[in-house]
């Protein structure tokens, strides 16, 4: 008898849309930074601290995917005209959410503690490149295509 050595690859990405969504998050908390972008108590006590959370969550996201073992698959209808974006979730890429969401999770952490009022860049900013770089990172780690994969690397 001749078992397949394929993984498999579930109906509904309900994990993936799950990691897609905790980006879109972060993407959120880093635009949020821009409505003030002086304040310390903003960005140091609530935006970092809320992408922690979403590291955290992420983390945990990626790891239930790496406890299934299967691929989990999604197109995106955005891109250029007859190229979607294309995103999977597959052990390996799981492994390095992981890392990113735990290692984010202890940084944002710290990183909302070191804003002092009037010291160099404005926190709202320094927020908005750090919470895109987190979601651009997770982004390479999930892209599926050569598309995707430049779209989130620049």
């Amino acid at each position: 008898m001749h078992r397949s050595v394929h993984p498999v690859v579930s109906q509904f990405p309900m994990l993936l849309v799950g990691c897609v969504a905790l980006l879109l998050g972060w993407t959120v908390i880093g635009l949020a930074g821009l409505v003030r972008p002086r304040s310390v108590l903003l960005t140091g006590r609530l935006l970092f601290p809320l992408g922690a959370l979403l590291g955290l969550a992420l983390a945990v996201l990626a790891g239930a995917s790496l406890l299934g073992g299967g691929v989990e698959r999604l197109v995106l209808p955005v891109g250029l005209p007859n190229l979607p974006m294309h995103l999977r979730l597959d052990p390996l890429s799981s492994i390095f959410l992981v890392l990113l969401g735990a290692s984010s999770f202890g940084i944002s952490l710290f990183a909302g503690g070191y804003f002092r009022v009037g010291e160099g860049t404005a926190p709202g900013l320094l927020c908005l490149q750090y919470h895109l770089f987190l979601a651009a990172m997770g982004l390479v780690l999930i892209a599926d295509d050569a598309y995707s994969f430049l779209v989130a690397w620049e």
